[in-house]
């Protein structure tokens, strides 16, 4: 896990408040037509097979609801570190 950690920035992200992974940029672009508002506050979201949560908790800094599904109990528990560390 730890190499994931390096490799996917975590921090970075933790460090940077207005960061948002580069995949949930990509998202919003393909949405925007889609989305009653920019961004996206207050929708709710489900985010399955998470992995480290970084996509998730960059929906949440937008201002989303989101619930994060991991079958894998050690990015779930990754996860719910990071939110904690930057107060998501």
């Amino acid at each position: 896990m730890a190499f994931h950690l390096i490799a996917y920035g975590v921090d970075d992200f933790i460090a940077n408040p207005t960061r948002i992974s580069a995949v949930v940029l990509d998202d919003l672009a393909l949405l925007a037509p889609h989305l009653p508002d920019e961004p996206p506050v207050g929708l709710a979201l489900e985010h399955l097979q998470c992995h480290i949560g970084l996509d998730t908790l960059s929906w949440a800094r937008l201002g989303a609801r989101v619930t994060s599904i991991n079958l894998f109990c050690a990015s779930t528990a990754t996860t719910r570190d990071i939110a904690a560390r930057t107060g998501l």
